[in-house]
């Protein structure tokens, strides 16, 4: 029956136990829905308590024989089971693999993959035969937009030999290659029509968080940053000194609590200064115990955590795993660790220790976070551009903190508006050039030795602003803010109607005044009802209790109506004004949306005018620095317009990848 119906409906199906003994209704089957209405709440329990005595992710029940008690019952034990993916259900063989080994790890313990690996691993398989693939292989490649196309291509090349499938999964919004990349970016832009979009953020609770990283990956940074500001997620320092102690004291705030927080910052040195700060914090909370081993400049005990730099322990580590140290022996110079992973122990000693290998991970860089989720972040911030900002503002499901240095909140906004519009990401080599896609929207000025780069520069930013001009406003972030503010007024209204002090109202005075009224009629009802089935020395007592509760009713109904009444008058004054601004929010929206499909040719010009900006402020800047005889810094003007020579140059050393 369960095969039949999953086919069938193509989902997942559960068989539930309904209401049985006292759960069940007295009276069942006569129309009334002021019966459901009574017992829902007691269904539903009965529901969740069914779901709660439900087994485990990876068991299920097998047939273990029968047991003779009057009729015949059978008895079933879990056992352990990993159920196979649709695609391996299908007859397909899958293969899981990543750039970062972490990744690689993730893929294969929360997608259920087992055969993952990393994508040099699977290459070198490949390469020595190893591993072969066939017409009934998958290959699943994770953080597709860290992966270098020279190693996208072997892949590509194995794949297309074997008459296999390989599924890019990835965010090209994300961290970026170390090597000559930005296949995926250009995938997305070329070929819209194969790529599947997973548009529901489920790691961030609060909804306006939501539509900040949203507007920060789609380079709406300006709306992003002020909510920020506006949200307290901006911590204002004066030095940097202050801001590595800021960053310190709310993470160990957070841990102190009982909340899983981490901290996290682009430079090495900076990430070394946090680690050295947070773990002299995480000792004064008690969480360092027992001997100290030393390995060159870094010292361990039991309690510390601690980062892998590098693959380990004959394979068993990867690159960027994390744990905490659950025991060190200081006379044969190893520790036991507790992966933070799948919760493993393991043991640790020889090169497996040494600073190539092994650091502290109190702080992290925000490349090896990429992947992670946590509770609370908090970030310092020091560079990195929009990419980068976007990875270490997504990490938090509660709450994300970025520290910052500056005068005032102010400056600081405006500091993380210029930085956080720095994109990083890299561009395919043959992108430089490359004409608008279908031709719909003619070239800008192309780039002309003759013409002075200033006036170059100047055209293209005066013809851009004309373009924009004539768009419709976007009402951004401000229209689904207006739609649930809405939501929440008509909420709460409803709320006060049901009077049940529950949900925006509980723990309130109105909320308080509404459980009380409602446990006197209660007890009013119940002791009415009872003293209809009672003994006749009992009804008397019972219905003088019911006589009692309804004295006392009328003095609470009148306690709530009055807090009610109040609220229903703000809220009333509220409301009209908030649907009229919706209202207002709703149109403007809808004139945009009308704009872009009577002009689609809009959103390509003005792409190709962006990149053309970009290019000329390049050049500007060179003429500047020509003009002033200062030899020009590559690494902080805007990538030239030779795409190949941004694409080969070298990393900045300053900062940890974590791949």
């Amino acid at each position: 029956m369960r095969e039949l119906v999953e086919r069938e409906a193509g989902g997942t199906c559960l068989f539930l136990q309904g209401a049985s003994g006292e759960l069940a209704p007295a009276h069942q089957y006569v129309g009334d829905v002021r019966v459901a209405e009574r017992h829902g709440r007691r269904l539903g329990y009965a529901a969740l308590s069914a779901l709660e005595s439900m087994l485990p992710p990876g068991q299920r029940l097998a047939y273990a024989g029968v047991m003779e008690s009057g009729a015949p019952l059978a008895v079933w034990k879990p056992e352990p089971f990993n159920p196979p993916t649709a695609v391996e259900a299908a007859g397909f063989d899958v293969v899981g693999t990543a750039t970062s080994g972490q990744a690689a790890r993730t893929l294969a313990r929360e997608a259920g993959i087992g055969e993952s690996r990393t994508l040099a691993s699977l290459l070198w398989r490949l390469d020595h035969g190893r591993l072969q693939l066939s017409h009934n292989s998958v290959v699943i490649l994770d953080e597709a937009g860290m992966t270098d196309d020279a190693e996208l291509l072997r892949l590509l090349a194995a794949v297309e030999l074997a008459g296999a499938k390989v599924v890019l999964v990835g965010d090209d919004r994300q961290l970026s290659s170390v090597g000559p990349g930005g296949a995926l970016g250009a995938l997305l832009e070329r070929h819209a029509d194969a790529v599947h979009v997973l548009d529901e953020n489920v790691r961030q609770r609060d909804p306006n968080e939501r539509l900040a990283l949203d507007a920060l990956r789609s380079g709406s940074v300006e709306a992003a940053v002020s909510w920020y500001g506006d949200a307290g997620r901006i911590a204002v320092c004066p030095d940097r000194d202050a801001a590595l102690d800021a960053v310190v004291d709310g993470w160990a705030t957070d841990v102190a609590e009982g909340r899983q927080a981490a901290m996290y910052a682009w430079r090495r040195d900076n990430v070394a200064e946090l680690n050295q700060r947070g773990r002299a914090a995480w000792e004064a909370l008690g969480r360092l115990s027992g001997p100290e081993l030393v390995v060159g400049d870094t010292s361990y005990r039991a309690g510390d955590r601690v980062v892998a730099l590098a693959p380990g322990a004959h394979g068993e580590v990867v690159t960027s795993e994390c744990a905490t140290v659950l025991a060190v022996d200081v006379s044969r110079r190893e520790l036991v660790a507790t992966m933070d992973d799948d919760g493993r122990t393991q043991r640790l000693a020889g090169v497996d220790l040494d600073a190539a290998h092994l650091a502290h991970g109190y702080a992290l860089t925000v490349h090896r976070a990429q992947g992670a989720t946590v509770e609370r972040a908090h970030a310092l911030e020091d560079g990195g551009g929009r990419e980068l900002a976007y990875v270490k503002m997504s990490r938090a499901k509660e709450r994300s903190t970025v520290y910052a240095v500056a005068d005032s909140l102010d400056q600081a906004v405006e500091d993380l508006r210029w930085s956080w519009a720095q994109s990083r990401r890299i561009a395919w080599a043959i992108d430089s050039g490359t004409p608008v896609p279908h031709g719909d929207a003619p070239p800008s000025p192309e780039h002309t030795p003759e013409v002075a780069a200033s006036v170059r520069h100047a055209r293209l930013v005066a013809e851009r602003e004309a373009l924009a001009a004539a768009i419709p406003a976007d009402p951004g972030l401000a229209y689904p803010q207006a739609e649930a503010r809405v939501r929440t007024l008509r909420q709460e209204l409803a709320e006060l109607d049901r009077a049940e002090g529950r949900g925006v109202w509980r723990d309130t005075p109105v909320g308080d005044a509404a459980m009380a009224w409602s446990q006197a009629v209660g007890e009013q009802r119940r002791c009415l009802a009872v003293a209809e089935h009672a003994r006749l020395w009992e009804r008397h007592q019972l219905r003088r209790q019911a006589a009692l509760a309804a004295e006392g009713e009328l003095p609470l109904r009148e306690a709530y109506q009055r807090l009610a009444g109040a609220e229903r008058a703000r809220l009333g004054a509220e409301l009209p004004e908030a649907e009229q601004r919706l209202a207002t929010l709703e149109s403007q929206d809808l004139a945009r949306l009308r704009f872009e499909i009577a002009h689609p040719e809009v959103p390509l010009r003005l792409q190709h005018l962006d990149r053309q900006i970009t290019l000329a402020a390049y050049d500007l800047a060179l003429e500047r620095q020509a003009l002033d005889g200062i030899a020009p810094e590559v690494s902080h003007l805007p990538p030239p317009h030779h795409g190949v020579e941004r694409a080969l140059r070298s990393p900045d050393l300053g900062i940890d990848l974590g791949l």
